[in-house]
């Protein structure tokens, strides 16, 4: 399992959304989440995804996309954080 935000192993809590399977989080983007640092969690998951990208698409790539892709998360959450091994099986 990893981080659904920043693809980190090891999360340590689970999220519940609406109408999804709950988001796995990392220490660090639990941090983030719990203090309501939406931009500060944009930047972290654009800086963990630019290495994996093409040159061409990481040219195309901007931190409002990805602060509007987690802001779902934001207005999905369905309720407090629950450590991973309380949540999955």
């Amino acid at each position: 399992m990893k981080c659904d935000f920043c693809s980190e192993p090891q999360p340590i809590m689970l999220y519940p959304v609406k109408e999804s399977t709950p988001w796995a989080a990392c220490l660090e983007c639990v941090l983030l989440i719990d203090t309501g640092e939406l931009h500060a969690l944009g930047r972290r998951i654009l800086r963990s995804l630019m290495p994996r990208l093409p040159p061409e698409i990481r040219a195309l790539m901007q931190e409002e996309l990805m602060e509007w892709l987690h802001s779902a998360f934001w207005t999905q959450r369905a309720g407090r954080a629950q450590p991973v091994w309380q949540g999955r099986e």
